[in-house]
């Protein structure tokens, strides 16, 4: 596909990231990809846009971590997390693990360590 051409058709852009038409449209939606209705039934995509929708691509797996091992990469994040922002480990407990109000407190205000 010639990819330096201005204008995309939507099918176009799917093809050539390799998606269907529907995903294109929900990018859209989300504001990740714009597509312009040039008329009625004629939608396109930028090139330049597709260009920068995949410059802000990264990567699955963190380089140096296996492609074995996305469950350490994902437990490593969330230790980054919790370091950036205590509030997340408030909220994490949401899920089932409990704290007591004295731990919360604790974990928010910095009073000691839980």
């Amino acid at each position: 596909m010639d990819i330096e051409r201005e204008w995309l058709t939507v099918q176009e852009a799917a093809d050539y990231l390799g998606v269907a038409r529907p995903t294109i449209y929900r990018w859209a939606k989300q504001g990740r990809l714009p597509i312009y209705k040039l008329a009625e039934g004629v939608a396109r995509v930028k090139t330049q846009d597709l260009k920068k929708f995949l410059e802000g691509a990264r990567p699955l797996y963190k380089s140096g971590l296996s492609l074995e091992q996305p469950a350490l990469q994902d437990e490593q994040e969330r230790k980054e997390l919790l370091a950036k922002d205590p509030i997340l480990k408030v909220i994490g407990c949401l899920s089932g693990e409990s704290l007591s109000s004295e731990e919360i407190e604790n974990e928010l205000y910095g009073k000691g360590s839980v």
